[in-house]
């Protein structure tokens, strides 16, 4: 059996046993829509739960339109160059319109990734801003949530008259599903309000998990958040595994998130019977797979069906390495004290708080669960040890070696798209209560 696994810019094909295989997940077959820019054009003048977008703009000084950084493949060739005529045609002019990057505490992007994300034209028409977390001059603090978040939103954007968030709804292994609030709420926050976003308080409740809303506290707070810094209107999209645009979701910025997140969860979430001895999974493909630190979503994205102490297959590229410096220290702490429990009882106290922790601390949630098998050609081999993962010369290989581990005859998945398609086993909850209460917390030092 031959797939195509989604790997850097051009896939990878692995050709794998079809006796071994039970089961192949992708995302449920989602139309595109055939001529989007009709589409978004026609939902900017008939929202979601809002007036028309052109009716908003009348009267307004300025615009602020939020935009996602590089590591999300946002389809901005179809959502931006609508969304700005429109507000020309209400009258303002094309230095009244800002675009701001909400990196959250990503790095800033480059000049040439300016121009993939957004296009010459408008780059070169319009000033656009990159928002920096830890730059205070550039945050506004416009108070504290019911939770007692600090909230500081980037100056540029509650400065605006108008405001508008763009974005890409898809799952998010804590918030649930991305777009929407989480573009303010974390995208133009600071250090220390993520500090508190994303502390073990919220990211170790179970509610903190794909594909989940109701009961996230993750999400209630950042929708929180955002509301409060204020959001006139929202435009999502949601794309489907060829990265054609398959929804348009404006107005409202609670209800036309809603809805997006109802469409995606429809193609996105898979209910099986039982777990699964090895799961392959990927790191979704290019962008999201050039780092190791985003590419932890793919094996986040396999625990809802891989059983206890299984076996996890990831193929990502990692073709700028592990990620930031603050997440390579935060993973040789973690080597260092060589103990989860121990690891996360530090991090959990405020004065310990170091930026990116919170991947590691994902990381953590795979490790405990089963054994991580990692093929990537962008690790160098001094990292590879801070991946915490067993390096393999082939997804095939790999297999092999998962299923010396289990033994007899493995319940095989495979998940070409990583995280883009969340499956849940119905018992899986079961079996982990199961699970020794004294099991140990040291991880595998192999």
């Amino acid at each position: 059996m031959k797939i195509d696994l989604k790997y850097g810019r051009h896939g990878l094909q692995v050709e794998l046993p079809d006796k071994k295989i039970s089961e192949v997940f992708r995302t449920k077959n989602m139309p595109a829509i055939e001529r989007p820019l009709e589409k978004l054009r026609y939902c900017l003048e008939n929202p979601i739960a809002s007036p028309p977008l052109s009716e908003i703009a009348v009267g307004k000084r300025d615009a602020c339109i939020v935009v996602s950084d590089i590591t999300r493949p946002v389809p901005n060739a179809v959502l931006l160059p609508p969304l700005i005529d429109m507000l020309e045609r209400a009258g303002m002019a094309a230095e009244r319109i800002r675009l701001l990057v909400a990196t959250g505490i990503h790095r800033e992007p480059t000049d040439t990734e300016l121009l993939e994300m957004l296009g010459d034209k408008i780059v070169a028409r319009h000033q656009v801003f990159v928002h920096d977390a830890r730059d205070p001059s550039r945050l506004i603090r416009i108070g504290y949530s019911s939770r007692q978040t600090p909230i500081d939103i980037n100056r540029t954007y509650i400065e605006s008259d108008m405001k508008i968030v763009t974005g890409l709804v898809e799952p998010h292994f804590m918030a649930g599903y991305s777009g929407g609030r989480k573009s303010v709420a974390i995208g133009l926050t600071s250090v220390e309000s993520v500090r508190h976003l994303h502390g073990p308080k919220f990211l170790e409740h179970q509610g903190s998990s794909n594909c989940q809303l109701q009961n996230n506290p993750l999400h209630r707070e950042i929708t929180e958040i955002a509301l409060l810094a204020g959001i006139d209107f929202c435009v999502n999209a949601v794309i489907n595994a060829e990265r054609r645009v398959a929804g348009i979701f404006c107005g409202d910025a609670v209800q036309s998130h809603n809805s997006a997140c109802e469409f995606a969860r429809r193609y996105c979430v898979v209910h099986v019977d039982k777990p699964f001895d090895i799961v392959v999974t990927t790191g979704a493909g290019y962008p999201l797979d050039t780092t190791y630190y985003q590419a932890i979503k793919g094996l986040v994205g396999s625990l809802g069906i891989l059983s206890p102490q299984g076996g996890i297959i990831l193929a990502s590229e990692c073709s700028n390495g592990l990620g930031s410096d603050d997440f390579r220290h935060v993973l040789q702490n973690l080597r260092n004290v060589k103990d989860y429990d121990r690891f996360l009882a530090h991090i959990s106290v405020p004065d310990n708080f170091a930026i990116d922790q919170w991947e590691v601390e994902m990381l953590i949630k795979a490790l405990r669960r089963g054994k991580i098998f990692l093929f990537s050609e962008g690790i160098p081999e001094h990292d590879w040890s801070l991946t915490f993962a067993t390096k393999i010369k082939s997804v095939e290989d790999g297999i092999s070696h998962a299923a010396t581990t289990r033994g007899g005859h493995p319940r095989i998945a495979v998940i070409p798209e990583g995280p883009y398609v969340i499956p849940f086993a119905d018992n899986i909850a079961m079996e982990d209560s199961r699970r020794s209460s004294s099991e140990s917390g040291t991880y595998c030092t192999d």
